[in-house]
């Protein structure tokens, strides 16, 4: 839409954090599961990654500066890198 898009780098993070492991099914899997359902449900979770709470001990890793101040996440940011994952589960 052209507006401005909060964004923090947290590339070194990602690159301590532990990873949540998570496989992803392929196509042929889900067809084979979703085969012979009478009901199907779908959830469209556009602000899931926003609703997990970070550890009171984690929050310090996920701070950044602005010309405001100082500022710590108290939910998981989308750049985590087990977002997905988390949200998949």
């Amino acid at each position: 839409d052209g507006g401005i898009r909060f964004l923090v780098d947290y590339r070194k993070l990602n690159c301590v954090t532990k990873k949540d492991s998570f496989p992803q099914p392929t196509t042929e899997e889900l067809l084979q599961r979703l085969g012979g359902n009478c009901y199907y449900t779908k959830f469209d979770l556009k602000s899931g990654y926003f609703q997990v709470k970070i550890q009171e001990t984690d929050k310090e890793k996920t701070a950044f500066v602005t010309q405001d101040g100082l500022w710590e996440f108290n939910v998981r940011s989308y750049e985590w890198p087990s977002h997905i994952p988390t949200c998949n589960a």
